[in-house]
C-alpha cells in the first residue's frame, strides 16, 4: 500500500492535479490547473462571463508516512461553488470530502474518471458531506448504486448514437440505390427515343 500511495502522491504531483479547477455544467470535462486564489482572479478580470456560473473546486490529498489500519491515507473534496459579483460566492456552497482508509484504497483504487462521475454527483446533491466529511466504506453502497446509474446512461447514450449511425447509413445505401434506379430510367428513356 505505501508504494501505491507514493505512486498515486508522484501522478497528483507530475500531473499538477492536487488542486483544479472545473465548470460542472460543461459537458467536456476540462480541467483548470488553478489554485483557489487564481480561479477567483480569472473570476474577477471578466465577471460577465461567469456570473451566476457553478464551478467546482477539486482537491486531492494523499497522507503517505506511517500508514495504519484506520487512518486517512487519502482524501478527495469536492466543493460546488455559484459565482457571484467576479468570485466564488462562499455562502452558496456544498461538497463532498471523501476520506479513504487502507482497505478503501485498495478495494476502490483511485482513478480520474471517478472524479468526473463524483463532481455531476456532488454538483447534483446526490452525494453530499458535512465539513468533517465521509469514509469511502460508510457511503459504498451509494456510490455503486450512482456507479451503475452512470454505466447505464453510458450505454443508453452510445447504443442511440449506434442506432442513429445506422439510420444514416441505411438513408445513404437507399439513397445511392434509388439514384442508380433513377439514372437506369433515364438511360431506358434516352434509348427508347432514339429507337
Amino acid at each position: 500500500m505505501e508504494d501505491y500511495l507514493q505512486k498515486l502522491s508522484d501522478m497528483i504531483r507530475t500531473k499538477k492535479i492536487s488542486q483544479f479547477s472545473v465548470f460542472p455544467d460543461d459537458k467536456t470535462f476540462k480541467i483548470i490547473k488553478k489554485d483557489k486564489t487564481e480561479i477567483n482572479k480569472t473570476f474577477k478580470a471578466n465577471p460577465a462571463k461567469y456570473e451566476t456560473k457553478y464551478v467546482a473546486t477539486v482537491t486531492l490529498s494523499t497522507i503517505p508516512n506511517n500508514i495504519k489500519r484506520n487512518d486517512t491515507i487519502f482524501s478527495i473534496a469536492i466543493d460546488i461553488y455559484l459565482v457571484e459579483d467576479g468570485r466564488r460566492n462562499e455562502s452558496k456552497s456544498w461538497g463532498l470530502l471523501l476520506k479513504y482508509r487502507p482497505n478503501d484504497l485498495e478495494e476502490h483504487p483511485f482513478k480520474m474518471k471517478l472524479i468526473e462521475k463524483m463532481i455531476q454527483w456532488v454538483y447534483k446533491k446526490q452525494v453530499t458531506s458535512g465539513f468533517d466529511g465521509l469514509y469511502y466504506e460508510k457511503i459504498e453502497k451509494k456510490l455503486d448504486i450512482l456507479k451503475n446509474k452512470y454505466k447505464k446512461k453510458a450505454s443508453r447514450t452510445k447504443s442511440s448514437k449506434k442506432k442513429l449511425s445506422k439510420k444514416r447509413s441505411l438513408k445513404r445505401s437507399s439513397n445511392k440505390y434509388s439514384l442508380k434506379r433513377q439514372s437506369k430510367k433515364h438511360s431506358l428513356k434516352r434509348k427508347s427515343k432514339k429507337n
